[in-house]
């Protein structure tokens, strides 16, 4: 007995100096608050305060106007647009139309050695009101305008071409188009700012709000031990984040409020992935 005691003991001591029996060190868990940014190909663009003026000449006449276009539109997780439209006419003919308009964006990020497709974003609207018209017409008619705009947004410039269609209540109707605006749109680098429980040994709960709408997640997830990485998705709450998900595969951390892993998302009628890491 005390033979076999004395093995076991040796043995063990075998073990402990080879490092054998020494317990694998348990890595970190994601915990706390983390910050991840999306920049470069990853940025998210918002048209909804599209501005600019165009000059228009009707050599019959020898009218000149200014027309300036006006949009205020809030777009959803989805990258659907939805508001109202003002014209703005000056000069030989004056008068402001408005109107309902709505529209849409789509973006993609093809990830690394990927070439991305142009963001397309789109729009219309029907804007209504008097106008007046100098001489020779002298005249004040029930307008309406219509529009129907596409175009692409690059580094942060939406350059479309529209469809005009004019009618004049008791003078009939006009057509022009390839009608050419541009404006800056709003966005480009976004971040998401997510707060996580551990649940049990390997169970993530928690929110998270990104800084694109913002929009609202709520946030499960799951830790691998022994693979020391962790899996995070978050979706978005009905409403106005309906539509948005991100999700987070071999995250690993450094220790509270540090992490970094591979993101997919879909944000605002953007999609794409990417590496991010906390700051």
């Amino acid at each position: 007995m005390r033979l076999s005691i004395g093995r076991s003991v040796l043995l063990v001591c075998a073990l402990l100096a080879s490092g054998a029996a020494a317990p694998a060190a348990r890595g970190d868990a994601l915990s706390g608050t983390l910050e991840f940014q999306f920049s470069n190909d990853d940025q998210i663009w918002n048209f909804g305060s599209f501005e600019d003026c165009d000059t228009v000449s009707d050599p019959a006449s020898g009218l000149v106007a200014t027309l300036c276009l006006e949009l205020d539109l809030e777009p959803n997780a989805k990258g659907q647009y939805e508001g109202d439209a003002e014209l703005t006419f000056t000069d030989d003919i004056q008068g402001i139309l408005n109107g309902p308009a709505s529209g849409k964006v789509r973006g993609k990020d093809a990830g690394a050695g990927g070439s991305d497709p142009a963001d397309k974003a789109s729009f219309k609207l029907k804007a209504e009101g008097p106008l007046t018209f100098d001489a020779p017409f002298n005249i004040v008619a029930q307008t309406t305008v219509a529009l129907s705009c596409n175009g692409e947004i690059v580094a942060g410039i939406y350059e479309t071409l529209c469809d005009v269609r004019v009618k004049l209540e008791g003078f009939g109707s006009a057509t022009e188009k390839n009608v050419p605006f541009a404006s800056h749109a709003d966005g480009g680098d976004w971040d998401v700012t997510i707060t996580l429980d551990l649940d049990d040994s390997n169970h993530y709960s928690g929110v998270a709000n990104d800084s694109v709408g913002p929009y609202f997640y709520e946030v499960s997830g799951t830790y691998n031990e022994k693979q020391d990485e962790s899996k995070l998705t978050l979706k978005g709450l009905d409403g106005d984040s309906d539509g948005a998900k991100i999700s987070l595969k071999n995250a690993v951390s450094d220790g509270p409020s540090t992490g970094a892993g591979e993101a997919k998302y879909k944000v605002q009628g953007y999609s794409g992935k990417a590496e991010v890491a906390t700051d």
